[in-house]
């Protein structure tokens, strides 16, 4: 049976107070039509909820993920009955535990014993309850040394472990959990996942909200994506993640282009580029593709007078200015014999390897023999072609690939055998 169940959730706010008189209010009323004053509170009306349904079941975990503004912690407020729905109906069975603003209830003066107390009573614990967890509570938030000093010397991580650490001891049906893992170091950020993890293995039923992903990734068995109020996604968590990740991203959907146009130079002798453009596998110029699809750069030129042995290269940077990769008729031929007149050359990857990010193309056309440049774009700055590498499941339909990866995406093969002995260890 669902311990949480939002359906057709609908929270309409007011933007800004009214905080007219009675006499403006009846002035207004009097010299505005009715219409008009009708349309002026519409205006004033925000809906940070607009339809939203789901349901939590025990030993679950529901990850919300969205933009600022999405509608996160309006859900959280809702579940922990601080404000009501405007339409639907919000249902939670069971005691609920908030895991947002840790140590809220601690007194600077008071100790950190006294705290616990303290603060358990807030949340719900009786005295005997909190004897019988102390030991687990304060071994959990590692501040045994300092247990009978003021909290006011405690530093700030020692603050939040306490504070987490009572919360969590919490006989709690629900838990939601508002950005408690963006603080602390990282072996305080792990061990706070394990902690929630044993929770909802141990039947609590977990509302997650944060922006870290490899946390919603850590802690989550499901996903919802809000954005503007309205679910844009929800099941499984790397499905979800990725079409975070791609609206991001801000993923090109057709009709968006990238690259250089010129105008071509009277009088000019030397070949130089016309165009570049990045067209997808269909042949559509895009501005951004996934990872591992296929891209072609296509390099337009122009050579008034024949040029023997011409070469053609690009190479791609980060936006950091890290050179990614260099491509080169030199390396990768066949070398063209000779150019005149307009015509274009291709640079095609079968599958491009490149992890989530944007990318600098930079290149132009060369003498084969000498090196010396005819023409340039893209390393002076002023003709910038900027291309991105958005989420893909092509190669990990587990897993989202990030920037957090690296730059590149290296296909390998794995292997095991069980039992075998290791190098140097005699049977």
């Amino acid at each position: 049976m669902a311990v949480v169940r939002f359906e057709n959730v609908s929270k309409r706010y007011a933007r800004g107070p009214d905080s007219r008189s009675f006499r403006e209010i009846l002035m207004t009323a009097l010299v505005r039509p009715f219409t008009r004053r009708a349309a002026d509170a519409a205006s004033r009306e925000f809906w940070a909820l607009t339809d939203v349904s789901f349901a939590l079941e025990p030993k679950e975990a529901l990850g919300i993920i969205g933009p600022n503004g999405a509608g996160k912690t309006t859900i959280l407020k809702l579940l922990s009955k601080i404000t009501a729905p405007t339409r639907g109906g919000v249902t939670v069975r069971g005691k609920v535990a908030s895991l947002i603003e840790l140590g809220a209830g601690f007194h600077p003066e008071l100790t950190g014993r006294e705290n616990i107390f303290l603060n358990g009573s807030i949340l719900g614990l009786s005295r005997r309850d909190i004897h019988r967890k102390l030991e687990s509570i304060v071994e959990f938030a590692g501040v045994g040394a300092f247990l009978d000093t003021p909290v006011k010397h405690f530093s700030s991580g020692m603050y939040v472990r306490l504070g987490f650490a009572v919360a969590t001891h919490v006989d709690a049906g629900v838990l939601l959990v508002d950005e408690v893992l963006a603080v602390g170091d990282i072996p305080f950020q792990r061990k706070c996942m394990q902690r929630l993890t044993q929770l909802r293995q141990e039947g609590r039923a977990i509302v997650f909200v944060s922006h870290n992903l490899h946390a919603v990734r850590g802690v989550a068995t499901r996903a919802v994506y809000l954005h503007s109020g309205t679910v844009r996604a929800t099941g499984d968590v790397e499905p979800v993640l990725g079409r975070y990740v791609d609206d991001m991203n801000g993923v090109a959907r057709g009709g968006e282009r990238s690259g250089v146009r010129r105008t071509p130079v009277e009088g000019r002798r030397d070949p130089f580029i016309l165009a570049v453009e990045l067209l997808d596998e269909a042949g559509r110029e895009v501005a951004a593709i996934r990872v591992g699809d296929p891209l072609r750069v296509r390099i337009h030129y122009q050579a008034p007078a024949p040029v023997d042995r011409p070469d053609f290269g690009i190479s791609i940077w980060t936006e950091e200015g890290v050179r990614v990769a260099t491509l080169d008729t030199r390396f990768d031929g066949p070398r063209l014999a000779a150019i005149a007149g307009t015509g274009f050359v291709d640079c095609t990857f079968a599958s491009l390897p490149l992890l989530p990010r944007s990318y600098l193309l930079k290149g132009g056309v060369y003498d084969g023999e000498t090196g010396w440049p005819y023409d340039r774009w893209g390393w002076e700055g002023g003709e910038r072609v900027l291309f991105r590498i958005d989420t893909s499941f092509r190669y990990t339909p587990r897993v989202v690939l990030t920037d957090e990866h690296g730059l590149v995406h290296l296909q390998a093969s794995w292997s095991w055998e069980a039992g075998a002995p290791s190098p140097g260890v005699s049977g």
